[in-house]
C-alpha cells in the first residue's frame, strides 16, 4: 500500500484514534494513581530531601534541664570526661542493686577527683558516687567544684538524688558546671541552680563554714 493511501485509509485512521485514546486513558489512570498515593500519604511529597542526622545536642531534643555554655571547657573535653566517668563507674560496689554510678569532678585548681557508689547490706548506709567523689576531693583540699560529671546506665541522662544535690550545692557557685549523662551517648550540660532551684546553702546561714 502506498504511503498516501495509508493516510487516507479509514481503517488506519480509526486504528490511530484508538491508539491515541488508549494513550490518553493510560495517562489519566497514571494521574489518578498519583493523586491516590498522595492522599494515602497524607499530602506528603513523593520525593523529599533526606533529613540530616541530628547530633546529641539537637535543638529538637527535649532537655530535662536548662542548657548552658560549658566554657572554659570545650564540648570535646566534656565528652572525654563522660568516658572517664564511664570507666570509673566499673569500680562501683553495688551487689544489691547492680546499678553502677560513676562521678568525676574538677576542683577550683583543676585537679580531678573520682567516686563511685558503695552499697551496704544495711541499705541506708549506702553512699552515692557524687558524695564519695566530693568527700575524697575535700580530703585533698577542694574548696569549690568547677565541673562535675555524673554517669549511669539509664534511659534518660543520669541524675543525682536529692541528698547528693544538696551536698553538691555546698561546694558549688554560679560558675559550677554540672554534666548529666548515660551510656547511650546522651548528656546535658547545666548548672547547679537547674538541678536544685532555690537550694538552702551556706549563704543562707550567718557567716560561711570556712574550716
Amino acid at each position: 500500500m502506498h504511503r498516501q493511501e495509508v493516510k487516507k485509509s479509514p481503517q488506519i485512521r480509526q486504528f490511530c484514534k484508538k491508539i491515541n485514546h488508549l494513550k490518553r486513558n493510560l495517562y489519566l489512570l497514571f494521574i489518578y494513581y498519583l493523586i491516590k498515593q498522595q492522599k494515602n500519604q497524607k499530602q506528603k511529597p513523593f520525593f523529599k530531601a533526606k533529613k540530616k542526622k541530628q547530633d546529641k545536642m539537637s535543638s529538637e531534643r527535649k532537655f530535662t534541664h536548662k542548657q548552658i555554655d560549658p566554657s572554659p571547657y570545650k564540648i570535646e573535653e566534656i565528652e572525654s570526661y563522660i568516658k572517664l566517668a564511664q570507666e570509673v563507674k566499673k569500680k562501683a560496689y553495688c551487689p544489691y542493686s547492680k546499678f553502677h554510678v560513676g562521678c568525676i569532678l574538677f576542683d577550683q585548681d583543676g585537679k580531678m577527683h573520682e567516686g563511685v557508689n558503695v552499697e551496704n547490706a544495711s541499705y541506708g548506709l549506702t553512699i552515692c558516687a557524687e558524695r564519695n567523689a566530693i568527700i575524697s576531693a575535700v580530703t585533698k583540699g577542694m574548696k569549690s567544684i568547677s565541673l562535675i560529671v555524673i554517669n549511669c546506665k539509664t534511659e534518660k541522662v543520669g541524675s543525682p538524688c536529692g541528698a547528693c544535690r544538696q551536698v553538691i550545692g555546698e561546694f558549688s557557685n554560679e560558675k559550677t558546671i554540672v554534666v548529666l549523662s548515660n551510656d547511650n551517648g546522651l548528656y546535658e550540660i547545666t548548672d547547679f541552680e537547674s538541678i536544685l532551684p532555690g537550694a538552702f546553702g551556706p549563704k543562707d546561714l550567718f557567716g560561711s563554714p570556712n574550716c
